[in-house]
């Protein structure tokens, strides 16, 4: 529970700067934040698998890519659903996507409570690294 709670706090900061940062992104407080960060991280647990296993075999930069532009995708569903959180277009949606996976990678790269990320293949019934 202590590592989703700090993974949930981690984008929700990395929202909050991305809107201090990048032009075209509008953040209207910390509330509006938290929330899109709860269902960005709902999204990439309901989604992100399935895209991920249609990306075999697993390539370092196709799934980068791939995480930047799913996680850009997935903000502009929750700019659309939560309130109070505003894009103006397709690039700030991509500098977003691009921003939430260094935070996201950054804290996997810790050894300790985020030292394992996986995505689950269907395909294969394995774990795709």
């Amino acid at each position: 529970m202590f590592k989703v709670l700090i993974r949930w706090a981690a984008v929700t900061g990395a929202i909050v700067a991305a809107a201090r940062l990048f032009p075209g992104v509008h953040v209207f407080g910390w509330k509006p934040a938290a929330l899109a960060a709860l269902a960005l991280g709902a999204l990439n647990y309901a989604a992100r698998p399935f895209f991920v296993s249609l990306m075999v075999p697993p390539m370092p930069v196709a799934m980068a890519a791939a995480a930047v532009v799913l996680n850009a995708l997935f903000f502009a569903v929750v700019g659309a659903v939560v309130g109070g959180i505003y894009v103006d277009g397709l690039w700030p949606c991509v500098l977003v996507g691009a921003e939430v996976t260094l935070v996201v990678c950054a804290l996997a790269a810790f050894k300790g409570p985020f030292a394992r990320v996986t995505a689950f293949s269907p395909f294969t019934g394995r774990d795709l690294w």
